[in-house]
C-alpha cells in the first residue's frame, strides 16, 4: 500500500490557509518526497502532531527520508529543500539522501561533456531557477556532502520540455560537487528505496516532469480452502503459502496454481506543474504503466482557460483529461489558484471528464492499494476516512 501525505495544495504563494507545494510518500520503510516548497519541514513536524493527536498510526517523518524528487525549479515548490537539508545535518542524519530533479537533454549533455559538475552553461539560455543552476546555489550555500555531515547524491535527468512522448528517451547524470565528478546514469533503479520511478515530461515554463511511483508487485493471494481441499499435509500448505513450490508424494506442486492472479501493485503519478494535453500521460498507458491514481495540478478553472494556457498551467477539466489519457482509476486534484477558495467548483469541473475525482486538502493521507483507495481527512482531533 502506498501512504500519500499532502502536505501543500496552493500554487505560487500561501492562499486561503493553503501552503505550497510539497507531497511525502511512504511504503514499507521507504519515504520519498515530492517538491519542498516554503516552510516544508514545519508543515511535516504540524502535521505529525495532528496524526498523534489524532490516534492515528501513520506518519511522514523527514529523518527517514530516502529521496528528493523535484517536478521543476520554481521556488514555490524547491524553497525548502535547502533549509530541510541543514536540519537534517542538525539532528546528525548519518543515512545517504538522493535528490532527482528534470533539466534539458542539452544541459546533461553539456555536463556530460565535460566532466566537472560546475562546468560552462553559459549560452544555453538557461533559466534562472533551471534546477542545474539552483543545485549550484544550494551547493555554494553549504549543500554538499562535506558540508552536511551526511552523504547527499544529486541526480539530474533529461526531459523533453514540450510534454511530448520521449518517456523512452533516458538520458541522466549523477554530480559529485564534492568530488567535482559527473558520471552517466543508465536508469534511476534503486533510487528511491524500494519504489520503482519514472520521470514522465512535461510542459511549463521551465524543464519540468510528473514523477510516477509504483510499489512492487506481489504474489497472488493464497487460496488455503483450494489446498486443504487437495487434503495437503499443514507443512506442505505452509510451503505454498509462503511461495514456495513444494514436492509431495514425489510430484512438485507449483505455489501459483493455489493462488490468484499476480498483483500488480499500487501506483502513483504526481503530475508537478504543467499546461494540459501533455502526450507523454498517455505514453503510459500505451507502454503498460498502470496509474492507480494521479495527483494532478488544478490550477484554474474554465472560465480562466486563457490565463492557463499563457503561463502552462491546467484547468480542473484538463486534468480530468489527463487522468484519461493514462487510464487512471482515481485523480485527485490540487495547486489551487488565489483566485480560487473553495475547491469544489474545481471538483464539479473535473467530475464532468473524469468518473473518480476528488479534491484534496492540506493534511490529507491518501492510502493506495492494489484495488482500492482512501483518503484520511483531518476534523478537528479526529480523522475521517473516506473511500474514493
Amino acid at each position: 500500500m502506498l501512504e500519500v501525505h499532502i502536505l501543500g495544495t496552493s500554487s505560487a504563494r500561501p492562499a486561503h490557509g493553503r501552503s505550497v507545494s510539497g507531497t511525502l510518500v511512504r511504503h514499507q520503510g521507504t519515504s520519498v518526497a515530492v517538491d519542498c516548497g516554503e516552510g516544508f519541514q514545519n508543515r511535516v513536524v504540524d502535521h505529525n502532531r495532528d496524526l498523534k493527536e489524532g490516534g492515528r498510526s501513520e506518519r511522514a517523518r523527514l529523518g527517514r527520508l530516502d529521496c528528493i524528487l523535484l517536478t521543476h525549479g520554481h521556488l514555490d515548490h524547491t524553497w525548502g529543500l535547502l533549509p530541510m537539508l541543514h536540519t537534517m545535518a542538525l539532528d546528525d542524519r548519518r543515512t545517504s539522501l538522493n535528490v532527482i530533479a528534470p533539466t534539458s537533454h542539452a544541459v546533461v549533455q553539456q555536463l556530460l561533456s565535460s566532466g566537472d559538475p560546475f562546468g560552462d552553461l553559459e549560452g544555453m539560455e538557461l533559466d534562472a531557477v533551471d534546477l542545474s543552476r539552483l543545485y549550484r546555489q544550494w551547493w555554494s550555500l553549504g549543500g554538499t556532502s562535506s558540508s552536511l555531515g551526511f552523504e547527499v547524491s544529486w541526480f539530474l535527468v533529461g526531459v523533453d520540455s514540450s510534454g511530448g512522448s520521449r518517456n523512452d528517451s533516458f538520458s541522466a547524470v549523477r554530480l559529485d560537487p564534492d568530488q567535482g565528478s559527473v558520471k552517466a546514469l543508465e536508469s534511476l533503479e534503486g533510487l528511491c528505496g524500494n519504489l520503482e520511478a519514472r520521470c514522465v515530461p512535461t510542459r511549463h515554463s521551465v524543464p519540468s516532469c510528473g514523477w510516477w511511483l509504483k510499489e512492487a508487485g506481489r504474489l497472488g493471494r493464497f487460496d488455503r480452502r483450494a489446498a486443504e481441499s487437495a487434503k495437503l499435509p499443514d507443512e506442505v500448505i505452509i510451503g505454498l503459502a509462503r511461495g514456495q513450490n513444494v514436492e509431495h508424494q514425489g510430484v512438485v506442486l507449483e505455489h501459483s496454481a493455489f493462488r490468484g492472479r499476480p498483483r500488480t501493485g499500487a501506483s502513483l503519478l504526481i503530475s508537478g506543474d504543467t499546461a494540459g494535453g501533455v502526450a507523454a500521460f498517455g505514453r503510459l498507458a500505451e507502454d503498460g504503466f498502470a496509474t492507480s491514481l494521479l495527483i494532478h495540478e488544478s490550477t484554474y478553472l474554465d472560465e480562466h482557460q486563457e490565463r492557463a494556457d499563457r503561463y502552462l498551467h491546467a484547468t480542473a477539466k484538463q486534468a480530468a483529461a489527463a487522468a484519461n489519457a493514462c487510464a487512471a482509476r482515481h485523480l485527485v486534484l490540487t495547486h489551487y489558484s488565489a483566485r480560487i477558495s473553495d475547491s469544489s467548483a474545481s471538483h464539479s469541473e473535473a467530475a464532468e471528464v473524469h468518473r473518480s475525482v476528488f479534491d484534496a486538502a492540506d493534511g490529507d493521507v491518501i492510502r493506495i492499494s492494489d484495488d482500492a483507495a482512501s483518503v484520511l481527512r483531518r476534523n478537528g482531533k479526529d480523522w475521517l476516512e473516506m473511500p474514493l
